[in-house]
């Protein structure tokens, strides 16, 4: 027989590899060579002895206690509301064990390099070193490029850099620099209308006061905003400002990151860093002080977030650059890190218009970290006012033509966070699976800057929105401590919650008018009512926001923090039938209450009551009959609680998982391996119509390279905490020297070798999720023949549950739920300490969803029952 071969992209999962002349399994760390890459031709490698200065990343732990305890400081029912932690409690949760941190820092001495600098959370390792130990420490080649749109030659590795198996990396920093870090500010190229206090009509100082918080008395006194920035300033410059505006200098600390000498060293970075400072002190003109966070271009961006996540000096942060590399798993940890600090973190949208086809998320591209699922992202507008120091009057979108103008779109790469779930997206163009951008808006738009040491013009851009942010959030806060509240953190949840609710128009300017269309993207996206993917909820509209942002939880609360997600095949059963919430009056006196669901899957039980003072009362959610008719597909159904007293709302969202099955493209029926990755020689490797290899369908997969596994395998969406039934076909046509193995998440589940000859055999196994994503991999060896495999599936699987039922005549009674295709026996036994099972019934093969057993009278004191499962 011949053998057919396929060539394969080698996407990257994490799968084991051998490095070359290493016998350790190494891992592969994503997300580091950029796309542009692949169409460029090396003009040569860098030299040997060339420096170079890396941040090495560490996962977290405990990721999934980490997203509960998010949930619930934002949660305004829950008790730890905003009761935020201390960077040293963070790091004692939550932050690698010191055991992994000194095994990485061991492993990048080993490998030859200096320790640069390490972090007190423990998510960092700076290290430095020449390019040979890099490429030697990472199985890369750094090979010299000239930039496709820049005047420049860059690096960049020839592959995915690989680290041993063992060693907890997750990221490498600095192994490109394809796309420096880049500000999203642009000289004004049409200033209308010319309504500011400053020279042409240019907007500064009092003006955005005067348009955004008008008569409001808070100037943020007592708050520090932190700004992210690379490059330095001129003092004078603000100085100059602060004379032209009519502004008190607000107290300037400068923070110096990777040995950064603060000196400006380019004229467009120096306008963005003065247009911050300038920016903020003209929206909180009475802080104490503005923490200037500086370093070269060429630093790492991670090392500036994680100074400022372990300073946890300013509640309210302004990131006005994008850099490359797409998402980073580092980048989220720190982020991450500071919404459990109570830190708010803004980041503009960019320049672009509007982002197409996940572009967004595109690692050659310098637009990260701005569709991160833990940060608030800000886009542009152009605002019209009655005069200098005058009236907002109206806004439209920030859209200069061709391609300058502000930015929004969806990512591919981060599902909708929770907050953002229930959102209409039917007229904005959004999408109801997957994040969309931007959150809220502000001026973007004929912008007064003084900069590069006494220049001063007009710029525009959503930078100049994101400093304006940063600066009103210090009044928010302010606020919250005259109060006596805790800073507001992570505001997503609560701008969400406010949009959703009937105080919308009152906290928001919503932006309705304009759009993010440039000559790539004539349709993408119009502003309309409520959220878009142009301004999102739009402009504050003074105190009003304020307050709603600072207001105390509703004395209605409401207990879990999150609906359920309940998942199972089109026609049932589903994994979660129902869930019980809890309403709780924290008041001194009386409350009347309703409830009620958008959808017409869920039932509630009761629907209204009252509620005295200090007392409880339960509401069961249930999964109806209708849940059995939907097709396929995601839905969110939302339960709105509502405090009739008060008049507030409140909101809680269930998932409902409708599926055919988990694994995509299980039966090979597109006729490639689409959506399965392969590592391993493909020379052996085929989807193929060959009747030997295809258990069904027209297509099978074909496989057996010889002398060494190759590795099939799939990322899969799954629900922590379920479980599934995994069942795959699989035959050997004839008797060889051969190997084939299973793991789930990397634990094997089978491992067989010298299979003899067999015909098609149906493989099945139960399998647990404890994670969001699962990994299912395949290993395969076969000389000189094939494996044939198909059919893969991938269902959840409701584990038994045994219930009592009343005896009859002293005859003990049981029932359990059954799954169809599964067989169950019962045992028994009469210790559970030292416990002797026996088996007390044949394989009982379900006829019906619920099965019952019922056992003969025993003289014994005591008996216990369990269930096998076999699948």
């Amino acid at each position: 027989m011949t053998r057919p071969s396929l060539a394969l992209i080698m996407a990257l999962l994490g799968w084991a590899m051998a490095a070359p002349g290493s016998g350790a399994e190494m891992r592969v760390v994503a997300g580091h060579r950029p796309g542009a890459v692949d169409a460029l031709q090396a003009i040569g490698g860098l030299p040997p002895d060339h420096p170079l200065h890396l941040a090495i990343g560490l996962p977290l732990q405990h990721t999934n206690e980490l997203a509960d305890l998010l949930a619930r400081l934002y949660n305004p029912s829950d008790p730890l509301y905003r009761h935020f932690l201390t960077p040293q409690q963070f790091c004692s949760r939550f932050s690698p064990t010191l055991s992994q941190y000194e095994s990485v820092i061991a492993f990048v001495r080993q490998s030859g390099f200096k320790i640069a600098a390490t972090s007190s959370n423990r998510m960092l390792v700076d290290i430095s070193g020449p390019v040979s130990k890099v490429e030697r420490a990472f199985n890369v080649r750094l090979s010299r490029y000239r930039h496709p749109t820049e005047a420049r030659e860059f690096f960049a590795p020839d592959r995915q850099p690989s680290v041993p198996s063992a060693i907890p990396i997750i990221d490498i920093d600095g192994l490109s620099d394809y796309a420096l870090p880049r500000p999203h500010i642009r000289p004004t190229q049409t200033a209308f209308p010319k309504a500011g206090s400053a020279s042409g009509g240019a907007y500064m100082g009092g003006d955005f006061r005067a348009a955004y918080v008008p008569g409001v008395p808070l100037n943020g006194a007592g708050q520090s905003v932190g700004l992210l920035e690379f490059d330095g300033f001129y003092t004078n410059d603000i100085l100059r400002y602060d004379q032209d505006a009519g502004l008190s200098q607000v107290p300037l600390q400068t923070i110096l990151i990777d040995k950064f000498s603060g000196m400006p060293s380019n004229t467009t970075n120096n306008t963005e860093v003065s247009m911050d400072i300038e920016a903020v002190e003209s929206m909180a003109p009475g802080l104490s002080n503005i923490l200037v966070y500086e370093a070269y271009p060429t630093n790492s961006p991670n090392d500036i977030l994680n100074q400022m996540v372990e300073d946890n000096a300013a509640s309210q942060i302004g990131c006005s650059w994008g850099w490359s590399g797409g998402p980073s798993a580092a980048t989220d940890q720190i982020l991450q890190q500071m919404a459990a600090q109570g830190i708010s973190f803004f980041c503009a949208s960019g320049d672009g218009d509007a982002y197409l086809n996940g572009a967004v998320d595109d690692p050659s591209s310098d637009n990260a970290p701005s569709d991160s699922a833990y940060l608030t992202v800000v886009g542009g507008t152009t605002l019209t006012t009655t005069g200098p120091a005058g009236a907002w009057q109206s806004e439209t979108v920030w859209n200069w033509g061709g391609g300058n103008g502000s930015a929004g779109g969806i990512s591919s790469y981060y599902t909708i966070p929770s907050w953002q779930e229930g959102i209409s997206m039917q007229n904005n163009g959004g999408s109801a699976s997957w994040r969309n951008i931007p959150d809220v808006a502000l001026t973007a738009d004929n912008i007064y800057v003084v900069c590069n040491n006494g220049v001063s013009g007009s710029y525009g851009g959503t930078s100049c929105a994101t400093a304006l942010w940063a600066g009103f959030m210090a009044l928010v806060n302010q606020q919250a401590a005259t109060a006596r509240q805790p800073p507001v953190g992570f505001v997503n949840p609560a701008i969400y919650q406010i949009g959703a609710g009937e105080n919308y128009s009152a906290s928001f300017h919503d932006i309705i008018t304009g759009d993010n269309f440039s000559p790539s993207s004539p349709t993408s996206f119009a502003a309309t009512v409520g959220y878009d993917l142009c301004t999102g909820w739009g402009t504050p509209a003074g105190y009003n926001l304020i307050v709603a942002l600072t207001a105390p939880p509703d004395p209605l609360q409401i207990s879990p923090a999150a609906g359920f997600v309940s998942t199972g095949l089109q026609g049932g059963p589903f994994s979660v039938m129902s869930q019980e919430l809890s309403l709780t009056n924290s008041s001194s006196t009386n409350l009347a209450w309703s409830i009620s669901p958008d959808v017409s899957w869920l039932t509630i039980s009761p629907v209204n009551g009252d509620l005295s003072a200090a007392s409880q009362s339960p509401i069961t959610v249930t999964v109806n009959a209708a849940a059995t008719n939907l097709p396929a597909g995601n839905y969110i159904g939302t339960v709105w609680c509502t405090n009739l007293t008060t008049g507030n709302a409140q909101n809680r969202q269930f998932r409902l998982n409708v599926l055919k099955t988990l694994v995509q493209n299980g039966g090979f029926e597109s006729g490639g391996f689409n959506d399965w990755t392969y590592i391993g020689d493909p020379t052996y490797v085929s989807v193929t119509f060959n009747q030997y290899y295809v258990h069904s369908g027209v297509y099978g997969a074909e496989l057996g390279p010889s002398g060494a596994l190759g590795y099939l395998g799939q990322t899969i969406p799954t629900v922590p905490g379920l479980s599934y039934l995994l069942s795959f076909w699989l035959v050997t046509p004839l008797a060889t020297s051969n190997e084939f193995n299973l793991s789930w998440n990397g634990a094997l589940l089978c491992d067989q070798t010298n299979f003899t000859s067999t015909s098609w055999t149906n493989l099945q196994f139960i399998v647990f999720a404890a994670a969001t994503n699962s990994t299912l991999q395949f290993g395969f060896r076969d000389d000189p023949a094939f494996f044939g495999l198909d059919d893969i599936s991938l269902t959840p699987f409701t584990l038994p549950a045994l219930q009592p039922v009343p005896e009859t005549n002293a005859a003990p009674r049981f029932s359990w739920n059954a799954v169809s295709n599964t067989t169950y026996q019962i045992q028994f036994t009469t210790n559970l300490t030292a416990p002797a099972w026996q088996t007390l019934s044949s394989l009982i093969a379900p006829t019906t969803g619920v099965m019952t057993f019922t056992d003969a009278p025993s003289q014994s004191a005591q008996k216990f029952y369990r269930i096998l499962v076999i699948p």
